[in-house]
């Protein structure tokens, strides 16, 4: 997509930098209106200087607000910023490598019988499974980031609920063998196999919060669960494996109970089916040829979806990754101005103090001393504006807590990170006046007086 510029917005933002320069060049035009010419044609280098104080004061003073404004927003960056690599690096259960999700709609083709979900789950696996580059096919209905969880009141085994609320738990359907393809660990018990067919005995695979909230921590494994429907109520499920907690497309959600049941032994159609192709290279290379095998199945098979597990993830924390770069690029802006304020700041008093450090250097002092002179002069400059910032990055940034995920705004590495930056940069911006400060010539400055 093809992003054209605003004239308005150009014209609006020329007009703000026209109107900013005018307004903070006016003050010292004006002030420089009332200079004394006597006086400035006597004192030389220094003249005015005494005219001029206040103005320098209110310069420090701005420096002083750069700074502590830098608090805040580098603060807030970094916050952003650490918050975005949790949210990358969470555990989601699974192996998201070289992982290729197809969504397809067997109904629509005219698989609409409980039978018909089943021939096009084992036609995919089979099919899939043999093309050159594929590891392993899992077969699911909600499956991974499809947006399209389903739920289910249950009745468990020695359970009361508290409310009508403690009744209810995700639910998906999946294939043979859908945990080991997708690096899902079995923690107890075993997954569903050839043996869990429409005949056998109902089985169903819980996660490790349906075992915490449901029975306390204790063995699930030869429990039962019902589905609370009048259909299912003769058709108890008996727990056989307990599997990892996986995460959704909503990795900020907290993780639900969830149950898994067989394809082979539903008793409805699936209205949808996730594929997830486990390849051995690019996945995203490997999506024509899925798209090819399936439509040779049958090609009125419906392909609503076809992405790699890397994009969902990316996808999903879209915001996040866009916040996070906004705040950076504010932050470093920031940092530079304050950086540049400061310098500006420290090089008008080496100026405006040149008599006063050529007295200094002609009664003994070394170059040592008139360095510390400046740069201590500067690091006030940056204490005082980095005080006056952490308060109030601390009560602002109560804003973004909302968007945080794994750490608070009140997270001290992260202010740690944001004192030290600024104050390497104060020094830094702060060196070459400093140096410049002991390179005056004693004699030279003494020939104003």
């Amino acid at each position: 997509m093809q992003i054209t510029p605003d004239l308005r917005v150009l014209a609006f933002t020329a007009s703000v930098c026209l109107l900013t320069g005018i307004l903070f060049g006016l003050v010292p035009a004006l002030r420089s209106l009332r200079v004394d010419v006597n006086s400035a044609l006597k004192g030389g280098i220094n003249a005015g200087e005494s005219g001029t104080r206040g103005g320098f004061q209110w310069g420090k003073l701005l420096v002083t607000a750069q700074v502590a404004l830098s608090v805040l927003v580098l603060f807030a960056a970094g916050l952003l910023i650490r918050s975005l690599k949790n949210l990358e690096n969470v555990q989601l259960g699974f192996s998201r490598d070289h992982l290729l999700l197809v969504r397809i709609d067997p109904i629509t083709a005219g698989f609409d019988t409980p039978a018909g979900s089943l021939r096009v789950a084992d036609e995919m696996q089979s099919r899939l499974s043999h093309l050159p580059g594929v590891e392993q096919v899992a077969i699911s209905e909600s499956g991974l980031f499809s947006g399209s969880d389903s739920a289910s009141d249950l009745k468990v085994e020695n359970f009361t609920p508290a409310s009508e609320d403690q009744r209810q738990a995700s639910s998906d359907k999946v294939g043979s063998g859908f945990f080991s393809a997708l690096g899902i660990p079995v923690i107890q018990g075993r997954e569903f196999g050839a043996q869990d067919t429409a005949s056998s005995v109902h089985v169903a695979v819980v996660n490790q919060q349906f075992v915490k909230f449901f029975f306390r921590g204790e063995n699930p494994l030869g429990r039962r669960i019902w589905i609370d429907d009048p259909k299912y109520l003769d058709k108890p499920m008996e727990i056989v494996g307990v599997v990892r907690d996986l995460r959704h497309h909503d990795l900020e959600k907290p993780i639900p109970p969830t149950f898994y049941s067989p394809i082979s032994q539903t008793d409805e159609a699936l209205g949808l089916m996730q594929i997830a192709i486990r390849t051995k290279t690019d996945p995203a290379a490997m999506t024509e040829t899925a798209r090819a095998e399936i439509k040779s199945f049958n090609s009125g098979l419906p392909i609503s979806s076809i992405k790699t597990m890397d994009y969902l993830i990316d996808s999903t924390i879209s915001n996040e990754i866009t916040i996070a770069k906004l705040s950076t690029f504010f932050g470093a802006l920031a940092l530079a101005l304050a950086c540049i304020g400061l310098y500006g700041v420290m090089s008008y008093t080496v100026a405006g103090r040149t008599r006063e450090i050529g007295v200094r250097m002609a009664l003994g002092a070394q170059r040592g001393n008139v360095l510390t002179l400046v740069m201590r002069e500067a690091m006030l400059l940056v204490i005082i504006g980095i005080a006056a910032g952490i308060p109030l990055a601390m009560l602002s940034t109560r804003l973004i807590n909302s968007m945080l995920f794994g750490l608070q705004n009140t997270d001290p590495l992260s202010l740690a990170v944001v004192v030290i930056v600024l104050a390497a940069v104060g020094a830094l911006a702060s060196v070459i006046p400093a140096r410049r400060a002991t390179k005056v010539d004693p004699m030279v400055a003494l020939r104003y007086e």
